[in-house]
């Protein structure tokens, strides 16, 4: 394993190094949102000089940088999003909308738009849906899809705030956990449409009954760590992911708060801007997080483990 970097023009080492260390393995490309182009120019030279290499798609890379395109293909396979156009967005005084960027990532550029905003070309209006978040991260190869247990994110703010800044839990409180085949169903299908290779995270809203699809991050995301601490998943080693069934389960409780402490690891807490903590009870969750975090947050239910 060999950190390129997070310089999306140059990689911290050279091509010839690659290669080199390469050998006969093959290469797998483990990316961010700012390193996904860079990874597939490097991943094609690689094949270029003899050496196997694999990476995220065409079409899921440049579905990371374009989310109007993406926007597009869900409708066009019947895939649920919220309503969303282009230029100035219609008066909607029950529903307002929202501004985002095409190629953001992170809630970047997200603002309340009103009857005169225009995002422009590199924007869209989207109506803003009041519900309950929730992310399912995948791993997709050729003949082996592995989809993990989905993650509770809380429910959509007027305020914006994201929810990598707010409480994160995995597996689902117990009011949710009829929801999970159809999140996992619905997140599958959104990977084959986009073609994903690898790691990928669905972001969805739960309102009045109905699932839609918000977001798409065909990449190495947040909420993998939270994942891989609830099934005790070494989600980077190549041998144990191959060989996991098709929808792992939780076997042990995660959550996760935003965090500015000192940077910690151990088996049951990692700390870097975010905090995330694994035990067999909530209880213990909870004590754990509430050592490293003061005050307090709007906790779920008790959440339940799945058999």
């Amino acid at each position: 394993m060999i950190f390129l970097g997070e310089d999306p023009a140059q990689p911290a080492v050279d091509l010839d190094r690659l290669v080199l260390e390469a050998g006969d393995a093959t290469v797998d490309f483990l990316s961010s949102h700012g390193t996904l182009l860079r990874d597939g120019r490097l991943a094609a030279q690689l094949r270029d000089a003899g050496v196997a290499a694999r990476c995220q798609s065409a079409l899921a890379i440049t579905a990371a940088t374009d989310k109007v395109m993406v926007k597009r293909l869900l409708e066009d396979s019947g895939v649920p999003t919220p309503r969303w156009g282009r230029g100035t967005p219609p008066r909607q005084a029950a529903s307002p909308a929202l501004l985002k960027r095409r190629s953001g990532t992170q809630s970047q550029g997200l603002t309340w738009a009103d009857t005169t905003s225009d995002p422009g070309d590199d924007g869209y209006w989207e109506t803003y849906v009041h519900g309950v978040e929730f992310s399912v991260v995948l791993h997709r190869e050729d003949r082996h899809t592995v989809v993990f247990p989905p993650v509770w994110k809380g429910e959509t703010r007027t305020d914006l705030l994201p929810p990598w800044r707010r409480l994160r839990v995995c597996p689902l409180p117990s009011s949710w956990r009829d929801l999970a085949s159809e999140l996992a169903g619905m997140a599958k299908r959104v990977a084959e449409v986009l073609d994903v290779w690898g790691f990928a995270e669905v972001e969805f809203i739960a309102s009045g009954g109905a699932l839609s699809v918000i977001e798409v991050n065909p990449r190495v995301s947040g909420t993998l760590r939270l994942v891989a601490m609830a099934t005790g998943v070494r989600v980077f080693d190549q041998l144990q992911l191959v060989a996991l069934p098709s929808r792992p389960p939780a076997t042990r409780y995660a959550a996760e708060l935003p965090y500015d402490g000192a940077p910690l690891l151990s088996e049951d807490v990692i700390a870097t801007s975010r905090i995330t903590c694994a035990a067999p009870t909530p209880q213990r969750v909870r004590h754990l997080i509430g050592e490293y975090v003061t005050g307090s947050a709007p906790w779920p239910d008790e959440w339940e483990a799945h058999d």
